[in-house]
């Protein structure tokens, strides 16, 4: 039997900012840096979800968020001011054993645009068995706000922080193995990713279809991308949605009722 263990995850994170070269990130390292957002199969304590991984050895859907919203984080790793910043609340994040920052749970408590992603994957997954996950560790709301601006100054760190993102991921999804992960397409197309990094696995490389979601509200569409999440060296291949950030999405009553229903079939072919 594998065994899983999440917190493994989180000491990843601790390790890789310890790294002489890369120390500039640890004081935008906070609370907020631990990937994880809201609870699985119920649960908030790491121990538990471990447990029940252990049993169960999937999830529905794994929701991969860009980076974390806080422009505090973005502040302390630009300035380089060399004091702790925020990273004693990152220690005690770890010590808590706890999966996620306590507060936001996008999936079982959304907000604005969340809800109507909420809806979707309320009929077609257990939404105890979904959970979302940021792949990178540091940043504001938009991810080109923290590294077009850090790699201008520090290319070679932005460079070794999309590769452990990119590592961070894999080993995400090889503990959760979700029969379906969906992606914002602003990460999946992010310039400066592709500039640095472009065998990055989440770019939007392995796209096998597109999908136009229709909106009555006049003739605006929502565009979508399936298509798969591939990673050699640990053998992984998932199914994968790439689709329009909640943060864009802005709907009637009619509007949503429709868009949910179009995505949801999307979702449904894909997980079958």
């Amino acid at each position: 039997m594998v065994n899983v263990d999440l917190q493994q995850i989180n000491n990843r994170i601790n390790d890789f900012v310890s790294q002489p070269e890369n120390a500039r990130l640890k004081a935008g390292t906070g609370s907020f840096s631990t990937p994880f957002r809201g609870t699985l199969f119920g649960h908030k304590g790491i121990a538990e979800v471990n447990a029940c991984l252990q049993k169960q050895r999937s999830i529905d859907v794994l929701w991969l968020g860009s980076n974390p919203n806080c422009p505090e984080s973005v502040a302390n790793i630009l300035e380089n001011t060399g004091g702790p910043g925020c990273f004693p609340d990152f220690q005690q994040q770890l010590r808590s054993g706890h999966l996620s920052e306590q507060g936001w749970d996008p999936i079982n408590n959304p907000q604005r645009g969340w809800r109507t992603y909420a809806m979707v994957l309320d009929g077609t997954s257990n939404l105890s068995r979904v959970i979302m996950a940021n792949s990178i560790p540091w940043g504001s709301s938009r991810t080109e706000e923290f590294l077009g601006p850090l790699a201008n100054q520090d290319r070679e760190l932005v460079s070794r922080l999309l590769e452990f993102s990119d590592e961070l991921v894999a080993e995400i999804v090889s503990m959760l193995r979700p029969r379906l992960l969906i992606v914002p397409k602003s990460l999946a197309e992010n310039k400066t990713i592709r500039e640095l990094l472009p065998t990055y696995s989440l770019l939007k490389s392995n796209v096998r279809e597109s999908v136009d979601l229709p909106v009555p509200a006049g003739n605006k569409r929502f565009h979508c991308y399936s298509g798969h999440y591939e990673c050699e060296p640990l053998a992984l291949k998932v199914p994968a949605l790439f689709v329009p950030h909640p943060s864009g999405i802005q709907l009637t009553v009619d509007s949503r009722r429709q868009f949910v229903e179009a995505l949801q079939k999307v979702v449904t072919s894909l997980m079958s």
